[in-house]
């Protein structure tokens, strides 16, 4: 069945509904309360179904549908490189896909249709994905077709609500200088490099997570690394006596200093509900176990961030455990750590996202094809260290437990 899907960025469900029912005056909209498709029917013409995707509400099919986009567009063919780049950094930062499709028995959307459609993702600075491939903006202008053909010499994003807008010279020629740099190293290690991936975010653009968060983050992600590791060479009893009591003490008026300076009255605080469920599990998985364990490249990623680890080594070793344990130890109380922390400059942190970016992909990709990593890449590391980079940058505003590593 022939339809169009519309990728916006928009508040709330309810915003989007009052934004359909805008586009489409003469029709009448319901919602169905099995699968939250809305239809809109009239009385004489025809009507549409639209199926909404939600990046909180459906995460995984989210993300599975615009890696897949991405690549659709990576691969397309194209003298208009600077309009691929922004097309492809727009669908990176969106938050809602519209699939709409004619409402039965008709199997094709009336253009009328269409063309309301494209109206809608103009009050959105959304996209329109049309039957024939095309992708317009909300004016009609065609950014790109699986041609390869384009109305435009460069394409840029709309800005993030809040944030100021920037020249398209400015942002295209920074994000790219930053992508040929990280092209530059992977070829100086031999590693292959993908000329289709894109720039990510630009300094300008880009929101990052502030030192407070980071600073609480970090400590969530050591609490669950060193009880996975007392889980794995010891057993669960023994992790809960040792990591989780002294921590998490049954005394309601216990106030542990290393929370104090964000006036959480608990540490539970700071963790997040899959890692509050991996805590409370008693029968822990081996695959749970190494799942947290290897959160410690997260947190020495976030040590790097903060200022207390000097640089990111070449991702082909573990971090040094024993060490990354003394920075809290030393400075006494996460109150003086989060004292000493300084978080580090946009420049800094989305050069190391948009490098480690590349480098998954030369992992993933070796994995397909089943070589080994190149370069003596340590997947493991690179994985983890793209993730905590990912949620850093607020790659497509996830929380922790949905960030996702996309190449």
């Amino acid at each position: 069945m022939e339809q169009c899907t519309l990728f916006l960025t928009v508040p709330t469900p309810s915003a989007l509904f009052d934004m359909i029912e805008d586009a489409l005056p003469a029709h009448t909209l319901s919602i169905d309360p099995e699968d939250g498709q809305i239809l809109a029917t009239a009385e004489t013409g025809p009507g549409a179904v639209f199926r909404v995707i939600d990046i909180k509400r459906e995460t995984d099919h989210f993300h599975r549908l615009i890696t897949t986009l991405v690549r659709l567009v990576g691969s397309v063919t194209t003298p208009r490189e600077p309009v691929r780049a922004g097309l492809l950094g727009h669908l990176r930062s969106l938050t809602t896909v519209v699939v709409a499709t004619a409402e039965p028995p008709r199997d094709t959307l009336d253009e009328t249709l269409v063309s309301r459609l494209t109206d809608m993702g103009a009050r959105a600075d959304g996209l329109l994905l049309t039957p024939k491939g095309e992708f317009l903006t909300g004016q009609g202008t065609l950014v790109l077709n699986l041609a390869g053909e384009s109305d435009l010499q460069v394409y840029r994003p709309p800005d993030p609500p809040g944030q100021r807008p920037s020249t398209v010279v400015d942002v295209l020629e920074l994000n790219e200088a930053r992508r040929d740099r990280s092209h530059r190293t992977l070829a100086a290690r031999g590693i292959p490099v993908c000329p289709s991936l894109p720039p990510i975010v630009g300094d300008d653009q880009v929101r990052l997570r502030t030192c407070e968060e980071v600073v609480r983050r970090s400590l969530g992600i050591l609490i669950t690394s060193v009880y996975g590791e007392f889980v794995r060479d010891e057993c669960v009893e023994i992790a809960r006596e040792q990591i989780l009591t002294p921590i998490f003490p049954d005394d309601p008026d216990h106030d542990p200093d290393v929370i104090s300076p964000f006036g959480l009255k608990t540490a539970w605080e700071v963790m997040t509900p899959r890692e509050l469920a991996f805590l409370a599990r008693d029968d822990v998985t081996d695959q749970d176990v190494a799942t947290y364990v290897w959160r410690y490249e997260c947190y020495w990623t976030a040590l790097w961030a903060l200022g207390f680890v000097p640089r990111l080594d070449y991702p082909d070793h573990i971090c040094d455990v024993p060490g990354m344990l003394g920075f809290l130890r030393d400075a006494g109380s996460l109150a003086a750590f989060a004292r000493q922390a300084r978080l580090r400059s946009p420049r800094e942190i989305l050069d190391q996202a948009d490098l480690i970016y590349r480098y998954d992909w030369a992992c993933v990709e070796a994995t397909l094809h089943g070589t080994p990593p190149p370069a003596g890449l340590e997947p493991g590391v690179v994985r983890e260290r793209h993730r905590m980079l990912n949620w850093l940058t607020c790659y497509r505003n996830q929380d922790w437990d949905d960030v996702t590593t996309d190449t």
